[in-house]
């Protein structure tokens, strides 16, 4: 099972903007864009076949506008992923698949550990086995920081 998982996991590519004053959130947010597409962590828009593809699909994710306000503790970062898919030669779309949007526009509330590494924040919630994340996406309008 984990083999699998990691094999998913691989099959996104992910690009963020390389360096800028950002570069410490990229990480953070690509870890949770990629569990929000293999668990229900309440970030509806970024599902499994928005993530990783479906079937014979090939995936690139990237990170487009991102700006992000910090305190000495805290920090919320604003920004959109694009999504440009292909399919495998000789794969069919999948007949009566809703569209995957293009574009998504995100907000996301960071902490900084002990260590000093900033960690995307997650609640739990009662009678669920797995924590909520604080990343919000949708397909309309940016979100203002």
């Amino acid at each position: 099972m984990m083999s699998v998982l990691a094999f998913a996991l691989a099959l996104a590519e992910t690009v963020a903007p390389a360096g800028g004053p950002f570069e410490d959130y990229y990480r953070p947010i690509w870890t949770d864009i990629r569990l929000s597409g293999t668990s229900d962590t309440g970030n509806a828009v970024m599902n499994r076949a928005w993530v990783f593809g479906r079937e014979g699909e090939t995936v690139g994710l990237h990170m487009e506008a991102i700006d992000c306000r910090r305190s000495a503790s805290d920090a919320q970062c604003a920004f959109s992923v694009r999504r440009s898919a292909s399919l495998s030669p000789g794969t069919r779309p999948v007949a009566g698949a809703p569209a995957l949007p293009a574009l998504v526009h995100c907000h996301v509330d960071f902490s900084l550990d002990e260590e000093g590494q900033w960690y995307v924040v997650h609640t739990t919630r009662r009678g669920v086995a797995h924590s909520m994340t604080s990343m919000r996406c949708r397909t309309e309008g940016a979100y203002p920081l």
